[in-house]
Order: C-alpha cells, then sequence, then structure tokens
C-alpha cells in the first residue's frame, strides 16, 4: 500500500527497507450491539463504566494521507470521526498524542463534535514551564457526559537531542482529572508517548531500558498527581514506541492492566502493537483486567494515521 513512502515522523525515520508488513484492510473493531439505547449513557444504569481511547492521528489528522507535504484538509481527522461515530458511539474520553499546537486540537474537538452529533471539548498540553520545544498531546472528553475537575498539568519523561543540540526536544506526558456528570465518580485521563526509534539522549541511543525508566517517571508522577483523589480510577492513553510485552510494557503492568491485547497497531518495520490503553482501578493494589475491562480492546480500522487506534469499555471507581 505504501511500499515506497518514505517520511520523518517527529525525526523518526519510517521507511521501506524490505520489512514493512502489508497493512491489513478490515473494517476494525465495531463496539458489540448494546441492550440499552445510546441515550442511556447518560444515566446511572451506565454510569460505573465508560469507553476511552488512545489514538495517534499522525500529525494531529491535518492531512489527506501519509504525505505532510501536501494540503491541510483534515481528511485523516475525519475519517476518524467518522469511524468514531460509526463504530465507537460511546467513546467518550480519548488521548491523543502528535497535536501541532491549540488550534489544531480545537479544530480536532470541532471535527469530533460535528461528526458525531455529540459535544466534544478538548485540553491541550504543549511545552512546559521551560518552554523547551516539546512533543504535544491532548485529552478530549464529551461535554454531556463529563465535566473536568483538574488539569494535572504535564510531566517531562526524557529529553532529545535534535539538531539544535543535546536534549532540546521534551517527551512529555499530560494529565486531566474528569467527573462523570450526575455522580461522584472520578476518571484521571494521562495521554502521551514514550522517545520513538531512532533517537538519542546526550548522544546516547534510546533503547528500551531506556523507555522503561521513562515509565516509572510517568508512573511516579501519577502518583504524586492523584494523592489527593485515591479514588480516581486511571487510564494512560499511550504511544508506547515498543513492542508488546517489552520492558515499557512489563513497567507499565506492575500497576495498571491492559486487557491483553498484541494485535499489531502499527505496520512500519514489521507489525507492532504500540499503541494500548492501560487502567487502573484507583489507588489501591492492582486490580485484573478481567474486572477492568468490560468491552475490548477495540482496533479501529486505518483512518489515514500510520497508527491504529485502541479503545475499551472499562469500569469506573
Amino acid at each position: 500500500m505504501r511500499s515506497t513512502l518514505c517520511l520523518f515522523v517527529l525525526g523518526f525515520a519510517a521507511c521501506d527497507v524490505g520489512a514493512i508488513e502489508v497493512e491489513p484492510d478490515d473494517e476494525g473493531d465495531p463496539e458489540p450491539a448494546q441492550p440499552l439505547a445510546l441515550g442511556a449513557e447518560a444515566r446511572m444504569a451506565t454510569a460505573d463504566e465508560a469507553t476511552v481511547a488512545q489514538i495517534n492521528p499522525y500529525y494531529g489528522g491535518r492531512f489527506s494521507d501519509l504525505d505532510t507535504k501536501g494540503p491541510v484538509t483534515y481528511r485523516t481527522a475525519r475519517r476518524m470521526a467518522a469511524f468514531i461515530r460509526d463504530s465507537w458511539p460511546r467513546l467518550s474520553v480519548i488521548g491523543m498524542q502528535e497535536i501541532d499546537n491549540v488550534e489544531n486540537a480545537q479544530k480536532l474537538a470541532e471535527i469530533l463534535a460535528t461528526t458525531t452529533g455529540h459535544p466534544w471539548n478538548v485540553q491541550h498540553f504543549g511545552r512546559g514551564s521551560d518552554n523547551m520545544p516539546s512533543t504535544q498531546e491532548a485529552i478530549f472528553w464529551r461535554s454531556d457526559l463529563w465535566t473536568p475537575i483538574e488539569v494535572l498539568g504535564t510531566r517531562q519523561v526524557e529529553a532529545l537531542d535534535t539538531a539544535r543540540g543535546p536534549s532540546t526536544l521534551s517527551v512529555r506526558f499530560g494529565g486531566l482529572l474528569l467527573r462523570r456528570n450526575g455522580t461522584n465518580r472520578e476518571l484521571a485521563m494521562f495521554t502521551g508517548k514514550l522517545a520513538w526509534l531512532g533517537r538519542k539522549h546526550n548522544g546516547v541511543p534510546i533503547d528500551n531500558g531506556d523507555r522503561a525508566e521513562e515509565v516509572d517517571r510517568l508512573m511516579t508522577w501519577i502518583d504524586n498527581k492523584l494523592a489527593a483523589h485515591p479514588n480516581a480510577t486511571r487510564v494512560v492513553a499511550m504511544d508506547v514506541n515498543a513492542e508488546y510485552d517489552t520492558a515499557p510494557w512489563r513497567h507499565m503492568r506492575r500497576q495498571f492492566g491492559d486487557g491483553g491485547d498484541d494485535r499489531p497497531t502499527h505496520w512500519t518495520f514489521g507489525a507492532n502493537r504500540f499503541d494500548g490503553l492501560f487502567w487502573d482501578y484507583d489507588a489501591g493494589a492492582k486490580r485484573s483486567d478481567n474486572f477492568g475491562f468490560v468491552g475490548g480492546p477495540y482496533r479501529s480500522a486505518n483512518f489515514g494515521s500510520d497508527h491504529r487506534a485502541v479503545a475499551a469499555r472499562i469500569k469506573l471507581r
């Protein structure tokens, strides 16, 4: 499908070197038919569950395909929103990476609202307090179902070398505390990406051991930020940039479940599971995946990004 394409994605070279597997042409995984009408989503009957997603839309979904030199059409974002409307209609919170700027985040929220027919709001996460160029993330939520309680800020997990010099790009995660409307149930949503392939820190190549240390920094920050909210259910929507069951995944699994789905979400240099949703019931002991994942994980169809989206129906405390 893209056998001759060679791109540089946020500094990560993604070229056909004869190792790319053909991305399957499938319709993705819809949420199964529900006995309740969709309008019941906002009622107490389903207030202890929510459908959440991890999405890397490729440069903010701004292009028609993987050609970033083409015109800004937002066709990738519109295909993403149409898939959500048709296959994940109960989706209400999204963690998203590769956001370009706050205007890009607001445009995506507008597209989601127009396409799905539901109101969507967004919290954009840009540079940290040091104003260093950084990865940018956003968390989107349906305002008819959720109310933001606290913006938890951002945390640097790695600093990468660029043409500007050593440690000149900040790799960050952002967090937002939401409350389910009409209830006291809280969801602490975090999103971001670990350092991607081919990057260096102070001249030393990043490997999965480094990414596992990035996870440890993230987990410590999450614990500290939520000390005053021990009953909040925790979800991390992450582009892991490492395969399933590698060191970064195992470090996340010390406290979080992931639903056990190892199907690939990215096909550059082979089929890899790079995207995941990690769930933790609250600040207490780890609960099993079988308890927390009441639906999914589901994998999206190819909507134009180099990643597939992942969604799941999860338990809320």
